[in-house]
């Protein structure tokens, strides 16, 4: 068995085609994260598709609370980069 290599030991090549890499697409929801109500609506509908129950009913209870904090502070909500003080 090898042993790993140290992550100080810059040993790789720096050439431009290491840089360039593939976006990570893993989810299809991914577009959508941190968009509030809507991101929780692509991930219960995507999880509904899907069939994952589990991960459906944790969509769906994160779209209620995103929800909820949309009825009581609208402006907050919808403006994620606000602060109150």
């Amino acid at each position: 068995m090898t042993e790993p290599q140290s992550p100080l030991n810059a040993t790789d090549d720096a050439s431009a085609a290491n840089w360039v890499k593939q976006a990570n697409f893993d989810s299809p929801t991914q577009s959508w994260d941190g968009s509030g109500l809507f991101g929780s609506a692509a991930n219960i509908v995507y999880d509904g598709i899907k069939g994952d129950w589990g991960a459906l009913a944790g969509s769906a209870v994160g779209g209620d609370l995103d929800l909820l904090g949309f009825a009581m502070d609208p402006l907050a909500a919808s403006c994620p980069a606000s602060s109150d003080g």
